[in-house]
């Protein structure tokens, strides 16, 4: 996290999620601290909420937002965290989310509890998609590379679908649905069917 360094917030969600691929095999990937007053802190609370990771600010004291940080945690202030790390969806594995100019970073996490009821384990999934466009890294000359800045970041369009959770789809243990999507922007549900 490089708090003076506007560029550096996208491609740091981006490093972290595809790293977390190969890192969660032997570890629990730390996704890194965020200030809770900073411009992009909205995109790295997110980050933090859908990654499994431990969440952690670096604000000075009585410099923060009480009101983002509270969407963390529980009321008792513990900190509700998935069962694995958050990883890029399927989809977008071999996309470059950061200079295509159309593909979102889809992050998919799992939450999984022992349903005492059918005597097995059950859970629920966890997708965020990301407008990460503009800035990547340029291995060559060591930093940030930005697309144009003078030109803004644009829109970009993500599909969120049940089977993006690839714990939906364990052959006959596949969840058959409907599921809930919830949206966190517009605070709405919606019914999806279908995997």
């Amino acid at each position: 996290f490089y708090p003076s360094r506007p560029y550096s917030h996208t491609v740091h969600l981006i490093n972290v999620a595809y790293n977390s691929l190969f890192l969660r095999e032997v570890c629990l990937p730390d996704w890194d601290m965020f200030q809770s007053l900073h411009p992009s802190a909205s995109l790295h609370a997110a980050a933090r909420a859908i990654g499994g990771c431990p969440v952690y600010v670096s604000d000075k004291p009585g410099n923060h937002d009480p009101e983002l940080l509270k969407k963390l945690v529980f009321k008792d202030g513990s900190v509700p965290r998935a069962s694995q790390s958050g990883v890029p969806t399927r989809d977008c594995l071999f996309s470059n989310v950061g200079e295509d100019g159309v593909t979102a970073l889809k992050v998919f996490n799992w939450n999984s509890y022992k349903n005492r009821d059918l005597g097995k384990v059950v859970g629920s999934g966890v997708i965020a998609a990301f407008n990460v466009q503009g800035v990547m890294w340029d291995f060559e000359r060591r930093k940030n590379h930005v697309q144009d800045p003078s030109k803004p970041i644009l829109p970009v369009d993500a599909t969120i679908r049940p089977r993006d959770v690839e714990s939906f789809n364990n052959g006959e243990n596949a969840a058959k649905g409907p599921f809930i999507a919830y949206g966190c922007q517009s605070r709405t549900f919606r019914v999806l069917d279908t995997l």
